[in-house]
């Protein structure tokens, strides 16, 4: 015999069902009673229980995550804190994020000579200053120069 119902008891709500002495189906898929599986709509969990019903749980479903003080919708990506490795937010607001190996430059070669991560140095125009970043790139300054050509 095929019951179709809709069950919705203290927090608990249930989409179509067939009932069965030890079994239930919930979107087209069949469980045990007591097993626990996800809901259709991602956030919550739902179970098997007696004669076929399936109960829900109905907590608010987060489309958002936050990361280092920034919300994310669900899905979208985003740079890791170490500048190397991407983050996105996924479901329920969990943030996951690569583990590669982030290769730190120890320092930047300008003009024949090796300076320091965030050291300032002239540029060889001599008169603008340059700056060595965390990714091991020179970056200078472009004030237009003045040239005193007295002899």
């Amino acid at each position: 015999m095929k019951v179709i119902a809709l069950l919705l008891i203290a927090g608990y709500v249930s989409s179509e069902y067939v009932s069965t002495r030890t079994s239930c189906t919930y979107n087209g898929k069949s469980y045990r009673d007591g097993q626990s599986f996800p809901s259709s709509d991602g956030c919550n969990t739902c179970s098997c229980g007696p004669r076929g019903f399936v109960g829900c749980t109905r907590r608010a479903c987060v489309k958002t995550c936050t990361y280092n003080g920034k919300s994310y919708r669900d899905g979208q990506s985003f740079p890791s804190s170490d500048g190397c490795n991407t983050c996105s937010c996924g479901p329920r607001g969990f943030v996951g994020c690569t583990r590669m190996a982030c290769i730190k430059p120890i320092g930047c070669n300008y003009n024949g000579q090796r300076y320091a991560v965030g050291e300032t140095f002239p540029s060889s125009d001599g008169c603008n200053t340059c700056r060595c970043d965390r990714r091991g790139q020179v970056g200078c300054t472009r004030m237009a120069c003045f040239v005193d050509r007295r002899p």
